[in-house]
């Protein structure tokens, strides 16, 4: 290859072709080419701002992505991923743009240095599992996004076995996510049905004392005709 020559990318992917463009059109190494490498570059996208290259189609700005309008609204977000995975929850889950929202939490696990995931296919699922929980707990965030590897890295190596290894770690700490969770809406159901209980108890007592009075009170009559609109709609979400 040489300088003028035409290379075509078709890959659509930036993150795995910004390497290689980068090799070809910045200043190369003289230890390791004899010249230097300067083609006519083509890619499907822009892959890397800065280098000199063409592309075919213009990079598409997402807009009003679930975290940036999470955050508009004034709510908290929290991200969790293994780094091997930390672009998919941020980068690309942000519309492809290098910025963090306001009110934006991440909690990163460093992925480990093995050759190939199969040597671990447990990953870091149950620590990622973990952080969430805590967060639940916690009761600080309105939204939570979080990434398990494993099916992804594992099923990648071919290893049939370290893939089944890797779908049931995952299985499980899904399963222990939605006992959180359950758990968390059993407790408002709780509570919702004490509310119900004193508003239910509340009318009681009114309709008791309007029955004592030997006139009709219009201003009592119209607290327990609130009560009882306010009564049956919640009574009607809480079986809904």
């Amino acid at each position: 290859m040489s300088e003028e020559d035409e290379v075509i990318f078709y890959n659509y992917r930036a993150d795995r072709e910004r390497q290689i463009e980068e090799e070809l059109l910045e200043d190369t190494d003289p230890d390791e080419y004899e010249e230097p490498i300067n083609p006519n570059f083509t890619g499907m996208f822009p892959y890397e701002r800065g280098l000199n290259a063409e592309s075919v189609f213009k990079k598409k700005v997402v807009e009003n992505t679930l975290g940036e309008e999470i955050a508009e609204k004034g709510f908290t977000q929290l991200r969790v991923a293994e780094s091997q995975k930390k672009p998919h929850v941020t980068y690309f889950f942000n519309g492809q743009r290098e910025l963090k929202f306001e009110g934006e939490e991440r909690k990163f696990i460093e992925s480990d240095k093995i050759r190939a995931y199969d040597e671990r296919p447990e990953m870091h699922a149950e620590e990622i599992a973990q952080i969430v929980i805590e967060a639940l707990d916690q009761e600080e965030k309105n939204f939570i996004m979080l990434n398990f590897a494993n099916c992804d890295l594992v099923g990648h190596t071919g290893d049939l076995e370290a893939t089944i290894t890797a779908v049931e770690t995952v299985d499980e700490q899904i399963g222990r996510l939605r006992e959180k969770v359950e758990s968390i809406e059993s407790e408002g159901i709780r509570d919702e049905f004490e509310d119900l209980k004193e508003e239910f108890e509340e009318l009681s007592e009114l309709e008791n004392e309007l029955d004592s009075q030997e006139q009709d009170y219009p201003k009592l009559e119209e607290k327990i005709q609130g009560i009882e609109e306010s009564f049956e709609e919640r009574f009607e979400d809480f079986f809904r």
